[in-house]
């Protein structure tokens, strides 16, 4: 979107992480992806029974903040929420129309 403000065009576009969501819905004909979010994975066990646990936990009016995940330790409750959906996003088809 900025690129377009400024009525420009990239001639390749980087993405890495999350980076690799952005760059991948700018549509570019050139995009270097480098570990790129956005294919979910099952789970390990051990994330999977903390999931459950926090829920549980939850629904029982605790709140075990040390059961999520470094990267959501320190969010106010609306960026954690916002988190969850983006890292729950499936980009699985956008990367399918990418050649390789």
């Amino acid at each position: 979107l900025f690129l377009k403000s400024v009525d420009k065009k990239a001639h390749v576009v980087f993405g890495h992480s999350f980076g690799g969501k952005v760059a991948i819905l700018c549509e570019n004909e050139r995009i270097v992806l480098l570990s790129s979010a956005g294919i979910l994975e099952p789970k390990p066990l051990k994330v999977r029974c903390k999931i459950l646990l926090a829920k549980i936990f939850k629904k029982l009016g605790l709140n075990l903040g040390f059961l999520r995940s470094k990267d959501a330790m320190g969010l106010n409750q609306v960026m954690y929420e916002t988190f969850k959906k983006v890292i729950s996003e499936d980009f699985s088809d956008h990367f399918k129309r990418c050649e390789k």
